[in-house]
């Protein structure tokens, strides 16, 4: 008896309890034997060592053509310890079996230990709550959404808040010391902004209780107050080896905005509201997708999804220990976690409008779900014992069983409630299993590819290319999540969109350009990127995707005879690229100088056609030349435009209505100072991205205001109001500026162009009639400061256009170029289909130079898709260029009409590869506006893509009369993209309300134009020869060594434009190149302009790298000093006892 009293014991100690509960779990999971994986984190444990190899640079070459990603760091340690299991002969399976058990065994452990620490009895209740905390809804969510910085959180949060309620309680700084421990073991999930919040949070929400429990005791709260703040700055030291290359590093993916941010939680919200998120349920994934089919809908299941919430409230029966420690981060929890959802979801709304962090938790549910679930497993826990021991005071047979029985059978339905967990069926879907296996031909051909680029290097393309940066892979189990490129093959590889939006429009050109019989261009972007091979990928679920199809792909490739097939298996084929490539550092001949000083800013607009920049930079690519020892090189410096504005941007839009501010009282009145605190009050409660609107109808008050005052003949009251106006308008327009290019979308910019055309014309007006010089002064000063603010956010020219014809044409674009020094220019007409715009050579058209119209020749060499229109003499500073050419005629036929409210037309001789312009005016006669749907083509065997726009008219302009709509409908436009098959021709449809009635008059739709305007230095400058010679380091650091006899030469790396990387000269003498000779280069590239000439030794480095050893020193001292000082308190208690 006594042995098994021990065996039982062993097996329910907790250690040894979770341990079992474990390796139970990852069997049942496992019984396949294959590896989970997808979704947004692909397959972390298949080669953990050369992802090691990658994340361990800020710099990631392996997603070609670079980009740096800095929340990336934190996760080395995870890496590392993976890579040893790999070494020690763990393959991706069994290094994922060991993460999950680990994850499993630490979540019960430390759910147990800090039910302990809680409930003062201890004993199986531990137990009880560890199981309740691994099998509850909530951690099955957790599972199925495989995100592994959640599993690291689930497995890491109980820790936290154990040592720090320790901490309190005890005061010792081992605790401190272990909360960091934990915290660099976990720090994985720090590459989600998203576990760092939720940790802190939990953290704030037991001091402030601590603080409310202690409000007597000042002592003690000044210790707590002082312990806090010290874990905090601590935790901020040996954090920030991870910390500061992420705050340090510009980070170019272009990810949310407050704005966006605020819209998806809202729309989150009615999945999260509070009956969801007490019981851990996520609405989207159990009824509406049904990954786990029908039977959460079952009356059944709904009954037993209530079950722990009634454990949590029998648990407020008897509060002993520190229950109200959990029952507070309990209730926080769920108004974190139910987001913008009621009771107060107008105040959580506010809040993240305002603080731009939580952005990374807008998905409230999902990201701090935790402090829902991490206290309700104790909660449930002690509603269970408070079942358990409660005492019927009927008189009825067996009363002390009931409460047990009942205990039993409503723990079992919980443990039913969860069943996915005990199987495979927890991960993934019916439609996307959770599993998966990497065929041998890839293992195959990474191989054969590390072998070839030892001897030929350079990057490897893969074709077709990922929408986005999700994939679907057609293997035995379909693989369905981030795409896998960087992991599956070596080297640099050219495999989908990075969200750098200068980057995504190459790679959207490159996709394009592989789709047809288009050698030339297909030769140059192999060159300029330096793409040695590229890889056919037959298994891309291209109709899932909305990527090209391969089997036409392969096509044009098998016909190019500058490609050579070097390796075929399975659904892999390797093309050798047999021309020269550009090496990673070259000296170029023939550069395209975009932009200097950082990045450029993107001009595109909603409903404006701009050129297509990327395409000219195809065209027009020179030979670079490097290492040339015999012969003088020509070149030409080619200058794309900084701005391309629209000038119908410059007309108020007819269905644009601006409503003027109601002032009821004047500076002057005794209410005035009431109408200000208002002001101030309601300006204070507006989300961030509302107030800069929000004041510039303020401005429009401040002026309106002082007008009346003008004519009432109020001088000095007069003065006063301008001089407020004035500090209004330098507000407003500072909160505009730093507006992203979401929320200052093409509306807004009409607004404020409408406005602030009438404060000028309204300040104009002020200046006759102003007596005071001083103020007069003042107006012309806010003149100029609106001309400059339009000036700077495109919505206004730098010269007035002198021509009568202007003012009758809304087709002009206005082509802004910034000239550095006095030269004289080619001006080139680029990416022009002639035939369907009237152009041909010795044509002559009418221009604007700088507002002044001109007269120029076409001339057109043959085989060329551009014009040149002559030489012209620029000086240094802005200069504008307008040009004036019709869209195409109308192609749009009618096809039907009056069926269920849609009226359908068709474009003839449609091109996916054009933009088009629809335009026509409409009269709401009767209820809503109509709406406007693009169709395109879904042809799979052609691989041509299907967008698909839809349009809604804004309601707010309903005064009945005709108003005149005009948009614009481009294919290249991602943001759009959607797939559909039901039609088989591009169409337009335009649909009405059944209670609707809307006339249209005078519909068509015309190709759109869709050149554009370069600068070409118009004598080619000579390039004396120029010997260099490079080494790589390591990706983020090449030495480079040149002999230069010019007085000016370019460098060029071959990785995406970043003002982290720079040049620095090895003699300290010469020191660094300056940032404004760092240019973005043929779209993409970092090129620097050296004026130094002889033999020249320097480094490109990326130097944010050199962040992460400083962080990675700072946070290992405090380590180090921290350890002493524990081992010095340990050594001197010792010495006491």
């Amino acid at each position: 008896m006594k042995t098994l009293e021990k065996v039982k014991d062993i097996l329910l100690d907790p250690r040894v309890f979770f341990l079992l509960i474990a390796f139970l779990l990852v069997q049942l999971w496992f019984t396949k034997n294959i590896l989970f994986g997808g979704t947004e984190v692909g397959i972390p444990t298949y080669a953990p060592g050369k992802i090691l190899e990658q994340i361990r640079w800020l710099w990631w070459e392996a997603l070609g053509p670079g980009t740096s990603i800095p929340t990336v760091a934190a996760s080395i340690p995870f890496y590392y310890f993976m890579s040893i299991l790999e070494r020690l002969g763990f393959g991706a399976i069994g290094i994922q079996k060991v993460i999950f058990f680990i994850i499993i065994y630490l979540q019960g452990l430390g759910v147990s230990l800090l039910c302990k620490q809680i409930i003062p009895y201890g004993g199986r209740l531990q137990l009880l709550a560890g199981l309740f905390y691994i099998f509850n809804p909530f951690m099955m969510i957790v599972w199925h959404r495989f995100i592994y910085a959640n599993f690291i959180l689930s497995a890491s949060l109980p820790y936290f808040v154990f040592f720090y309620i320790k901490l309190l309680e005890k005061g010792r700084m081992i605790f401190i010391f272990l909360f960091l421990v934990i915290s660099f073991l976990a720090s994985y999930m720090f590459s989600s902004v998203a576990p760092v919040i939720a940790i802190w949070l939990a953290v704030a929400v037991i001091f402030i209780f601590s603080v409310f429990e202690n409000r007597r005791q000042v002592k003690k709260i000044t210790r707590n107050i002082f312990l806090t703040v010290t874990l905090f700055v601590l935790w901020i030291l040996t954090n920030f080896w991870w910390l500061y290359p992420l705050f340090s590093t510009t980070n170019l993916v272009s990810a949310f905005s407050n704005k966006g941010n605020v819209d998806t939680l809202l729309t989150l919200s009615s999945q999260s509201t509070i009956n969801y998120v007490i019981r851990g349920i996520n609405p989207f994934i159990m009824f509406f997708e049904k990954d786990w089919g029908e039977v959460y809908l079952s009356p059944y299941f709904q009954l037993l999804s209530w079950t722990s919430v009634l454990f949590i409230l029998l648990s407020f029966i008897k509060r002993e220990g520190k229950v109200w420690y959990m029952i507070t981060l309990f209730l926080f929890g769920v108004f974190m976690a139910k987001g913008a959802a009621e009771p107060f979801g107008k105040i959580t709304a506010w809040i993240y409008a305002n603080i731009y962090l939580l952005g990374a938790i807008r998905n409230p549910f999902e990201k701090t779900g935790l402090l829902v679930f991490l206290p309700a497993s104790i909660l449930i826990t002690l509603g269970v014992r408070n079942l358990w021991i409660f005492k019927i005071k009927l008189n009825v047979p067996f009363k002390a069983l009931i409460p047990k029985i009942i205990t039993v059978i409503l723990v079992m339905g919980m443990i039913v409630y969860v069943w996915p967990m005990f199987g495979d069926r927890l991960f993934g879907s019916d439609k996307y299993p959770p599993f998966f296996t990497v065929p041998a031909d890839y293992k195959e051909v990474s191989a054969f590819l590390s072998k070839e680029l030892t001897i030929n290097p350079g990057k490897i393309l893969i074709l077709p290319i990922s929408e986005g940066d999700a994939a679907t892979y057609n293997w035995t189990y379909t693989y369905n999540g981030v795409e896998l490129a960087s992991h599956l093959f070596p080297g640099a590889s050219i495999s989908r969109q990075l969200y750098i939006p200068f980057v995504d429009r190459l790679i959207e050109e490159i996709a394009r350009t592989f789709h047809k019989e288009n050698y030339i261009a297909q030769k140059a972007i192999l060159k300029n990127l330096g793409i040695k091979y590229i890889v056919l990928n037959k298994d891309l679920d291209y109709s899932q995707r909305r990527i090209d199809n391969p089997k036409k792909i392969e096509h044009f490739l098998n016909t190019s005879s500058d490609l050579s097939i070097v390796k075929e298996t399975g659904h892999l084929k390797v093309y050798k690229f047999l021309d020269e490539t550009k090496s990673a550092v070259n000296i170029a001949g023939g550069i395209s100088l975009v932009s200097g000083s950082g990045l450029p800013r993107d001009i595109s607009q909603t409903d404006y056609i701009m050129g297509n920049v990327i395409n000219t930079n195809n065209i027009f690519l020179q030979e670079f030349s490097t290492q040339h020892i015999d012969e003088s090189i020509l070149y030409k410096e080619i200058l794309y435009p900084q701005r391309v504005i629209p000038l119908e941007s410059f007309s108020t839009p007819p269905d644009i209505i601006i409503p003027r501010p109601f002032i009821k009282y004047l500076p002057d009145s005794i209410f005035y100072p009431a109408v200000i605190l208002k002001e101030k009050i309601e300006f204070y409660f507006t989300p961030f991205y509302e107030k800069s609107m929000k004041m510039l109808v303020l401005t429009q008050k401040r002026i309106i205001e002082a007008d009346r005052l003008r004519q009432a003949k109020k001088e000095q009251e007069f003065n006063r109001s301008i001089a407020q106006y004035s500090a209004y308008l330098d507000e407003t327009t500072g909160m505009l500026k730093k507006l992203s290019e979401e929320d200052l979308d093409t509306q807004t910019k009409s607004i404020i162009k409408v406005v602030l055309d009438e404060e000028k014309k309204k300040l104009t007006s002020f200046i006759d009639a102003a007596g005071n010089n001083e103020i007069n002064l003042k107006i012309k000063e806010d003149i100029e400061k609106i001309s400059a603010f339009l000036k700077d956010i495109g919505l206004e020219v730098y010269y007035t256009f002198v021509d009568t014809e202007v003012e009758n044409s809304s087709k002009i674009n206005v082509y802004q170029f910034f000239i550095r020094n006095h030269t004289r220019m080619e001006f080139i007409l680029t990416s022009v289909d002639s035939k369907h715009f009237g152009l041909e050579d010795g044509k002559t058209i009418k221009v604007y130079l700088d507002g002044t119209a001109k007269y120029m020749v076409l001339k057109q060499e043959d085989s060329k898709n551009w014009f040149s229109l002559g030489e012209i003499e620029l000086t240094p500073g802005v200069h504008e260029i307008g040009l004036s050419i019709q869209n195409n005629l109308n192609v749009l036929h009618k096809v039907d009409s009056n069926k269920e409210g849609i009226t359908e037309y068709t474009i003839s001789d449609y091109n996916p590869d054009k933009t088009y312009i629809l335009s026509f005016n409409y009269k709401v006669l009767q209820g809503p506006p109509p709406q406007i749907q693009f169709w395109q083509d879904s042809d799979k065997l052609t691989g041509v893509k299907v967008p698909k726009l839809r349009k809604e008219i804004s309601d707010n302009a309903h005064d009945f009369n005709w108003k005149y709509l005009t948009l614009s409908i481009s294919t290249n436009n991602t943001a759009s993209v959607r797939l559909d098959r039901s039609t088989d021709k591009p169409t337009i449809k335009i649909f009405t309300d059944n209670q609707s009635k809307v006339e249209i008059r005078d519909l068509s739709i015309a190709e759109s134009f869709n050149g554009s305007v370069v600068l070409s230095s118009s004598v080619g400058n000579t390039f004396s020869p120029v010997t260099a010679e490079f080494k790589k380091i390591s990706p983020v650091e090449y030495q480079v060594q040149v002999n230069n006899p010019n007085q000016d030469m370019f460098i060029v790396l071959n990785e995406s434009f970043h003002n982290g990387w720079k040049v620095i000269m090895d003699s300290p003498k010469m020191g660094e190149v300056a940032e404004k000779d760092h240019y973005l280069t043929n779209g993409y590239a970092n090129g620097w302009l050296i004026n130094r000439t002889g033999e020249l030794s320097f480094r490109i480095k990326f130097t944010p790298q050199d962040n992460l050893y400083t962080g990675l020193k700072i946070s290992l001292t405090v380590f180090f000093l921290l350890s002493l000082l524990l081992l010095g308190k340990q050594f001197r208690r010792k010495q006491l006892n």
